[in-house]
């Protein structure tokens, strides 16, 4: 929990992904003793239900007012009735999700009765979910290019940048170089003159730049 507060996720989904489209939520629901194991179609695992509805709500509620929760509708064996029997609405919103919060392919990993840790998507998005808030500048950027098979010519660079109403701005860049990885540190060599903003950005890294 403290992990997925430090990542600043103000939604979390349930039931998230792919699982959804073989969801029966009346599995969920009751004595965790008297909940069905099913086969999970989506997985190819053992669904036990021992996390459902309650458990979400449950899970929300310590979480505290910044994760508000978003219910997943099945509509892939199941129709529109029985979503209803779940909720009294289905509002289409377009947001960007992570498909997991937790194991598989998310930004935090566990073990059973183990430690949690964070992966290396963990960063990016807990920074641009802490400083990407506000309407986004139109950044232009003078970068190197390199050639892509699909989409021909395309920036090393990739940066936006998003300003706060105490009139600092923050710049998201992103190097598309490939001759090495980094983890999180502090970089230096980012100056600002005469309006200009000049960075030197390490091979396929993400950064973060601050400015006010």
């Amino acid at each position: 929990m403290e992990l997925i507060r430090e990542l600043g996720v103000t939604t979390i989904r349930y039931p998230g992904g792919s699982f959804v489209s073989g969801y029966k939520w009346e599995d969920s629901v009751g004595p965790v003793e008297d909940r069905p194991r099913r086969l999970d179609l989506a997985w190819r695992s053992t669904e036990t239900n021992r996390f459902g509805l309650s458990e979400y709500i449950a899970f929300l509620k310590k979480m505290g007012p910044q994760a508000e929760p978003m219910m997943a509708i099945n509509l892939g064996t199941r129709g529109v009735a029985e979503a209803m029997e779940l909720q009294e609405y289905a509002n289409r919103v377009a947001v960007a999700c992570l498909a997991q919060l937790v194991n598989v392919i998310a930004p935090i990993m566990t073990e059973p009765g183990g430690p949690a840790w964070r992966q290396t998507t963990f960063f990016p998005f807990a920074q641009a979910s802490k400083y990407g808030r506000g309407r986004v500048l139109d950044v232009r950027v003078d970068s190197p290019t390199y050639e892509t098979e699909k989409y021909g010519e395309a920036d090393l660079l990739h940066a936006t940048a998003v300003p706060a109403e105490d009139g600092s701005v923050t710049v998201f860049a992103v190097n598309r170089s490939r001759t090495q990885r980094v983890t999180l540190h502090q970089v230096s060599g980012t100056t600002l003159s005469d309006g200009a903003l000049s960075a030197v950005l390490e091979p396929l890294s993400w950064n973060v730049i601050r400015l006010g």
